[in-house]
């Protein structure tokens, strides 16, 4: 089995090489533009899920134009806010094809805002309860679905963790470091030597954002035309190549902290000893210590090329990745005896 060092660095060498795909992008925006079936938007009593899943659909290409429009002309920060937000509209849209009664909701927060929004422009002018008398009338105002409940939701009802993933791995950190001011945003405008810059740093990648704005597109597109019985094997394809090409922030600003301390050098020559180390970590005679022994520098030398980072915080990192590599090993062993036939066995 290849190391996981190895399995990293196809993982992040897949992230920043470009993925061309023109024609099919075509073909694929095409056909979702197709599944939008709704050309008048209904009455209020007659909306369903379905309708704001199709709209979630035309907003999503749009959003997905916007971010390909943007990383071209390197307005990287403006790409990442406009993909993310494709994100959370691709998660809204497949929220609306599995949730109970999605347009209630939605209606219930649309008035919560506009109750509030109201208030503040008429305040002093009008009395207040007058104002929730008058919304009341349209409806009951109530407090906004989540973007992680929506996710959870979505995964129960699938039974998988595909949503919950994208929310942890790209919705929040995104969130964290460009889109709210908090810790996490504003330290961008701190350098690798304590000095302050006007400009933050680029803790993701710049070819990430337009992954994620495709695969949003692509994720929609697979479960609307579920719900509508059209073939959704072109969808599924394009979903999953974009999917694997998205290097999730953390890991985008953790190899480029790594690059710019330590250095290109190190790191290959860690990826070497990593390639070097597996003949040896498949020797039937070695003991889960050995195998220890053998792969724990590794990882330890690869940590301390991340300057700044405690070592209490990279540790347990460390020692899930060991113990996961030696149980590994280990049961690949087992396996290769259990194929190789003893001597009581050959046929005499």
């Amino acid at each position: 089995m290849a190391s996981t060092l190895i399995q990293l660095a196809r993982f992040t060498v897949r992230g920043v090489l470009p993925c061309p795909d023109l024609i099919r992008r075509y073909r694929v925006r095409r056909a979702a533009r197709s599944l939008i079936t709704c050309q008048s938007w209904p009455e209020d009593d007659e909306t369903t899920g379905l309708h704001v899943a199709q709209l979630a659909m035309l907003r999503t290409l749009w959003l997905q134009r916007e971010t390909r429009r943007l990383t071209r002309g390197r307005h990287r920060e403006a790409a990442v806010l406009m993909s993310r937000s494709a994100l959370e509209t691709c998660i809204l849209g497949v929220y609306c094809l599995y949730a109970e009664d999605p347009v209630s909701h939605l209606r219930a927060d649309s008035l919560r805002t506009g109750l509030a929004a109201a208030m503040a422009l008429f305040d002093g002018m009008v009395p207040p309860d007058l104002l929730k008398d008058a919304v009341s009338k349209l409806g009951t105002p109530g407090r906004p679905v989540g973007v992680r409940d929506m996710a959870k939701h979505i995964d129960r009802t699938l039974g998988e963790e595909g949503a919950s993933k994208l929310y942890d791995l790209v919705y929040a950190p995104t969130s964290n470091y460009f889109t709210h001011a908090n810790a996490g945003s504003l330290i961008r405008h701190v350098r690798t030597d304590s000095k302050l810059s006007s400009k933050p740093s680029a803790p993701w990648v710049r070819r990430s954002p337009v992954r994620l704005a495709d695969a949003s597109v692509g994720v929609l597109a697979v479960h609307l035309a579920r719900r509508e019985s059209v073939p959704a094997g072109l969808f599924a394809r394009y979903a999953e190549t974009h999917l694997g090409r998205i290097l999730p922030p953390l890991a985008s600003l953790i190899g480029k902290r790594m690059g710019t301390t330590a250095g290109l050098l190190p790191l290959l020559r860690t990826l070497v000893r990593a390639v070097r180390l597996r003949p040896a970590m498949g020797r039937p005679d070695l003991s889960d210590q050995d195998r220890e022994a053998l792969v724990r520098p590794l990882y330890q030398e690869l940590s301390s090329l991340m300057d700044g980072v405690p070592d209490e915080a990279v540790a347990p990192v460390i020692d899930y990745f060991v113990q996961t590599i030696v149980r590994e090993y280990a049961a690949e062993t087992q396996l290769e005896q259990s194929r190789t036939p003893t001597s009581g066995n050959i046929p005499g």
